[in-house]
């Protein structure tokens, strides 16, 4: 393996970088995160799902000229993102009760990419998948929190009523 200095370049890295050389580099603290591009927060729909093909990565290291530290701090920061978001989504998704994951036996459901656009046609009154591309990632973000809250609270309020309906029919 070659000595990678700060000036090393993507170009002259690529011929002997290998896919663990990078993971390492990217748990090194040697290497900071480096803003690049769009926040993911202010891209559309459309382009946060370009984000999750499993190939966009590769993006960071297509320009041969770059600094292979510079490659690998945008991928840091790209992955921080992604991190910040997921974590976002895992809050505002409801755990399922027992009866929920019974009834989803034999069920399949779209996949995630699929269930955002979705969403935003039925959030955002659209008319096709593909204007659902171009809502404001942010816009589904929020929409998510909201529809996430007022399905807890319909679940919990109907508990509610289901407990008091259990204690007037013992009266």
């Amino acid at each position: 393996m070659m000595e990678i200095t700060k000036d090393t370049t993507v170009g002259e890295a690529s011929p002997f970088l290998k896919e663990e050389h990078i993971k390492e580099l990217m748990e090194s603290d040697k290497v900071a995160p480096m803003a690049y591009g769009k926040p993911l927060v202010s891209m559309t729909v459309g382009e946060f799902l370009e984000c999750l093909d499993e190939n966009y990565t590769m993006r960071f290291f297509n320009d041969p000229e770059v600094p292979l530290v510079v490659a690998i701090g945008r991928l840091k920061w790209f992955k921080r993102q992604m991190e910040d978001v997921q974590k976002v989504l895992q809050i505002n998704e409801l755990k399922l009760s027992q009866e929920e994951r019974a009834a989803q036996t034999g069920v399949v459901f779209p996949s995630f990419q699929e269930s955002v656009l979705c969403d935003c046609v039925e959030w955002f009154n659209l008319h096709s998948l593909d204007a659902a591309e171009s809502v404001p990632f942010s816009n589904y973000l929020v929409m998510k929190r909201k529809k996430s809250a007022e399905a807890l609270y319909d679940r919990n309020l109907n508990q509610i009523y289901s407990q008091k309906a259990k204690q007037k029919g013992k009266k």
